[in-house]
């Protein structure tokens, strides 16, 4: 298979389990009500925290993102590394997301 196919191809296919697995772990039972609240304020914690790190963090992508630009100026660089970072940050939002959500339903 072209590894130009292939890439996508994966993440497509990482996607779809990891839809599955959240799936899984949401149609659980929370718990009781006062699990339940105390999941949410953790839930808003952990919100935060992501809203936060990823104001700092998009300064320095922006940042880099032009430098790579200026330096190697083929945008696809800098496209690919910008499209990178915010398919990391993806990943980082739905990881903690569920792990805020399987903690309670572990409890």
């Amino acid at each position: 298979m072209d590894p130009i196919l292939f890439t996508p191809a994966a993440g497509i296919f990482a996607m779809i389990f990891v839809g599955i697995f959240y799936w899984m772990v949401v149609k659980e039972d929370a718990g009781t009500p006062r699990m339940k609240e105390i999941a949410s304020f953790i839930q808003e914690g952990a919100n935060t925290f992501l809203r936060r790190e990823f104001l700092t963090i998009a300064y320095f992508i922006v940042r880099l993102a032009i430098l790579l630009f200026i330096v190697m100026p083929e945008w696809q660089i800098a496209f690919g590394f910008v499209f990178g970072a915010l398919f990391s940050m993806s990943a980082v939002l739905i990881g903690m997301n569920a792990a805020v959500r399987a903690n309670v339903r572990t409890t």
